[in-house]
């Protein structure tokens, strides 16, 4: 993993690393939605993969699902035009980086929950594939911009 710039919108790893944090708070209103997109990014991975969990276990069944990831597409929309506003803003070209990579991978955790939700009407093999191709890529890019280490 290559190194994380040292950006307002970069300390999303503030709550692991509180001493980076305090140093690097020149803007508190694009560390707190660098923050707040991070965890959100964090959360939305961690929350399809629940929902597949669920249904393998024949917990949901593919009307939950379905509705379920709708939803998730619903807000992964609303969170990249709204990173879209931020970087249409003074940023830093550091910033704007950080800014395309969450909104790069919003769409991942679209696909995702596309994938999974093709594979809950279909229970087809390729479509099990697909959710678990984009789930292997999504993880290290939301490690990548959370600066979290192996």
């Amino acid at each position: 993993m290559s190194c994380i710039q040292r950006s307002n919108l970069a300390i999303l790893y503030l709550a692991l690393l509180p001493a980076a944090a305090n140093a690097q708070q020149d803007d508190p209103r694009l560390v707190a939605i660098g923050g707040l997109a991070g965890s959100h990014l964090y959360t939305t991975y961690g929350y399809i993969g629940t929902v597949a969990d669920l249904f393998a276990y024949e917990k949901y069944d593919t009307k939950r699902v379905q509705e379920l990831m709708k939803e998730v597409v619903s807000m992964a929309d609303v969170s990249v035009k709204q990173l879209h506003k931020v970087r249409e803003t003074n940023v830093s070209d550091s910033d704007k980086k950080v800014l395309d990579d969450m909104a790069a991978i919003y769409g991942l955790l679209q696909q995702e929950a596309n994938a999974l939700s093709d594979y809950s009407l279909s229970k087809s093999k390729e479509h099990l594939d697909a959710f678990s191709k984009v789930r292997t890529e999504a993880w290290p890019r939301i490690k990548a911009v959370l600066g979290i280490k192996d």
